[in-house]
């Protein structure tokens, strides 16, 4: 059984996406379409995880005085590091590629979505 989805890519295949900025009052303002490089890590057993390379960059992370609210403020600029993340949510297939077993799944099915996975169930997954 292949990856989810169910398509053979190349490794480093560049993906197109697009970011919107909006406004206060959340309406799109303005589109941009950007390019990522994509990779894939064969989890074994022909099970694929397609990861998308996301750039490092700043941003103010909160609400200014007088929006939102008090748990939002003050409101930072914060940096973060590039990282790859997943294309697709991580289906039970692969999460079992990985990990050698599953969590307790909600909805049981190879194709569906690794549910009920605490943070430090997380962290070895991140790792691979």
């Amino acid at each position: 059984m292949s990856g989810y989805p169910p398509r053979q890519i190349e490794p480093q295949e560049r993906v197109e996406f697009e970011t919107v900025t909006v406004n206060k009052q959340g309406e799109i303002i303005a589109r941009k379409t950007h390019r990522a490089q994509q990779h894939v890590k064969d989890l074994g057993g022909r099970v694929l995880l397609e990861l998308v390379a996301i750039p490092g960059g700043t941003f103010l992370m909160g609400s200014p005085r007088g929006y939102g609210y008090p748990d939002e403020r003050p409101q930072h600029s914060v940096t973060v590091a590039p990282f790859l993340m997943a294309k697709y949510p991580v289906t039970q297939e692969q999460w079992k590629a990985a990990m050698g077993r599953l969590p307790p799944c909600r909805c049981k099915g190879a194709r569906r979505p690794v549910d009920r996975v605490s943070w430090t169930r997380l962290c070895p997954f991140e790792s691979l």
